[in-house]
């Protein structure tokens, strides 16, 4: 695997070196664009980070967008603004709960640039790409770059040797680099806020699983993170791991019957059509640490 790691640093090496030198051309959107990624594959709290971003800005005032690549997305027409009437399955898990959460424009398009000009165009102040760090075609303003603190840079290898998008080196071209799960500074708490039930949004707090046994449901990049959180909480739980952005159906849960269901709420965007009795969602928000948004502050006011 080695041998094949070292090739891929060539390649991605050689091809960030075009773009930094120009060779390759870029896009800088007229408004500032805040890219929010990682250099590792598997969840990093990306979601969440993004969305506490986006409430924060809507709270100074400013009315920001997002751009996605929209993996998982089945719409035939690129780039595409997500709407009310939009399924899950049609536009992506991730962009439907940007969407859900926090009612800005949010555009899907697998070149980045074709969705930060449509951005544009809808009178938006101020973009976040969510993921893209790697998408060096899109000029950035910002990057904010996430790491689970529980995982850190794994064996430090790239792929597909380890876990590594790009050379632990590339951090320190980063803007702000963040932890999750994790004390280390600067750290973004993931805080659990309640669960709701899936068949009628109903919630209840915290302490309605405490001693009790729960299948555990994560089609994520990091569903460990998520049955941690749920054990944290007092929850005896029976992880249930599928792929990341599984595309349940109602014969995923045929053979959970004995226990309440609880999955992530990324997971339950996609399971709102199944007929799930006793299934729930436990909803999670991010906190922002100072430092990171002071740096947003200083590229906003720059």
């Amino acid at each position: 695997m080695v041998p094949f790691s070292l090739l891929y640093w060539l390649v991605t090496a050689v091809r960030r070196c075009l773009y930094v030198w120009r060779l390759l051309p870029t896009y800088r959107s007229k408004v500032p664009l805040i890219v929010v990624g990682n250099i590792m594959v598997g969840g990093t709290g990306k979601t969440p980070c993004t969305i506490a971003l986006i409430h924060y800005l809507k709270q100074k005032g400013y009315k920001p967008g997002v751009c996605s690549r929209g993996y998982g997305a089945s719409v035939q027409q690129f780039p595409y603004l997500v709407s009310d009437g939009d399924p899950a399955s049609s536009v992506g898990d991730e962009p439907y709960l940007m969407y859900a959460r926090t009612r800005v424009p949010v555009c899907l398009a697998p070149k980045r640039i074709d969705a930060v000009k449509t951005l544009e165009s809808c009178g938006v102040d101020v973009i976040i790409s969510d993921d893209g760090l790697q998408h060096y075609s899109m000029d950035r303003w910002c990057e904010i770059v996430l790491l689970d603190g529980a995982r850190l840079l794994g064996n430090r290898r790239l792929l597909p040797a380890g876990p590594l998008r790009e050379p632990p080196s590339r951090l320190r071209k980063a803007s702000v680099v963040a932890y999750t799960s994790s004390n280390i500074q600067p750290n973004i708490d993931l805080v659990p806020s309640e669960y709701h039930c899936l068949k009628d949004n109903s919630c209840v707090s915290l302490e309605h699983f405490v001693g009790k046994t729960v299948y555990a449901v994560a089609g994520i990049g990091n569903p460990q993170r998520f049955f941690k959180t749920l054990q944290l909480l007092s929850v005896t739980v029976i992880p249930c791991e599928f792929p990341d952005h599984h595309p349940f159906t109602q014969q995923d849960f045929e053979r959970f019957s004995e226990h309440p269901i609880v999955m992530t709420e990324k997971d339950a965007v996609k399971c709102q059509s199944l007929s799930l009795e006793n299934a729930w969602y436990l909803s999670v928000d991010a906190r922002l640490p100072e430092i990171l948004l002071d740096k947003v502050n200083e590229v906003l006011h720059g």
